[in-house]
């Protein structure tokens, strides 16, 4: 999976995102900087650094952390233009996902629609994140 911008990077620290990961942004030139791939680290705790974790990471820290889950699927429209939309589901049980009563929060939201996969899961990270501050 992809890598984040500097804007999620930074929304991630504000949230408490501390699982460490290959890659962060340098807060000076805001340039990512990779870091060889057996060097994993939480670059959240430097004060000018920030955590440049993949989209399948911050599912995961999503899911774990928050109990948010991220649903994607394809729409056809009537002239077989297609698109990518994302909904947020907020659990309150995680442990029995299949109730409607246990989803707190079910955000189909036009923010989170995309041409792509990762666009859309970009655009419901940064929904989410944006909500959880």
């Amino acid at each position: 999976m992809e890598n984040i911008d500097f804007e999620v990077s930074e929304l991630l620290k504000k949230c408490g995102f501390n699982r460490p990961v290959n890659s962060y942004f340098d807060y000076d030139n805001e340039q990512p900087m990779e870091v060889t791939s057996s060097v994993k680290k939480d670059w959240n705790k430097d004060p000018y650094l920030y955590s440049r974790p993949t989209l399948e990471e911050i599912m995961k820290w999503l899911r774990e952390k928050h109990n948010i889950f991220i649903g994607v699927e394809p729409r056809l429209s009537q002239t077989d233009f297609y698109w990518i939309t994302a909904t947020v589901y907020k659990m309150e049980n995680v442990h029995s996902i299949y109730h409607d009563e246990d989803v707190i929060k079910y955000t189909p939201c036009t923010q989170c629609d995309a041409h792509s996969f990762e666009n859309a899961v970009y655009n419901a990270i940064k929904y989410s994140l944006k909500h959880l501050l």
